[in-house]
C-alpha cells in the first residue's frame, strides 16, 4: 500500500495540483523509495504500523521519491555518487534495525 498518493507528492514536488500527467512516474517513484526505507532501516513498516507510517518515516519517504523523481539520470554531473540522501539517513538512522 503507497503511503503517499501522488496528489500529496505532486504538491511536494511544487507541481500543480492538477498536472496528472506526471503521476504514473510519481506512482512508481513511491513505490521505489518505500522499497529503499523498508530495506535500509530493515524492517517491514507495512507490518509495524498497518495505520500508516510514522511523521518521521513519512518525511524521508517525501525526500526520497523527490530525489528519485528529481534524478532520473544515472549519471548527474557536479554531484556526489549517493544511493540514498544524507538527510533521509539522519531522518531514519534512530529507527534502524542493526542485529
Amino acid at each position: 500500500m503507497a503511503q503517499i498518493a501522488a496528489p500529496k507528492m505532486r504538491e511536494h514536488l511544487g507541481l500543480a495540483v492538477t498536472d496528472v500527467t506526471r503521476d504514473g512516474y510519481i506512482d512508481d517513484c513511491i513505490v521505489d523509495a518505500e522499497d529503499t526505507i523498508k530495506k535500509y532501516l530493515r524492517r517491514d513498516l507495512d507490518a509495524e504500523f498497518p495505520g500508516g507510517w510514522e511523521p518521521n518515516q513519512l518525511r524521508a519517504l517525501r525526500i526520497l521519491t523527490a530525489h528519485y523523481f528529481m534524478n532520473r539520470e544515472a549519471i548527474v554531473i557536479g554531484s556526489s555518487i549517493e544511493n540514498v540522501p544524507m538527510s533521509v539517513k539522519d531522518i531514519l538512522s534512530l529507527e534502524r534495525d542493526l542485529s
